[in-house]
């Protein structure tokens, strides 16, 4: 019983020096927020470019 609480401590004690997992958590939830902001960023854009098309549209149209 003494070997296996030894053996999880150490087993925690390796978890706890080892951050990649977070570090990579970290990066996705980076990366998540950056896509989000471009997602709301186009679809501004492509809003604003659809005006000026329907615009351009009405003007061209118009005798």
């Amino acid at each position: 019983m003494r070997r296996v609480i030894k053996n999880f401590s150490q087993l925690l004690a390796l978890l706890g020096r080892n951050n990649a997992g977070a570090t990579a958590i970290e990066y996705a939830v980076i990366v998540g927020l950056i896509a989000a902001a471009v997602v709301v960023g186009l679809g501004a854009i492509g809003s604003a470019l659809g005006v000026h098309y329907n615009t351009a549209s009405s003007a061209i149209s118009t005798p």
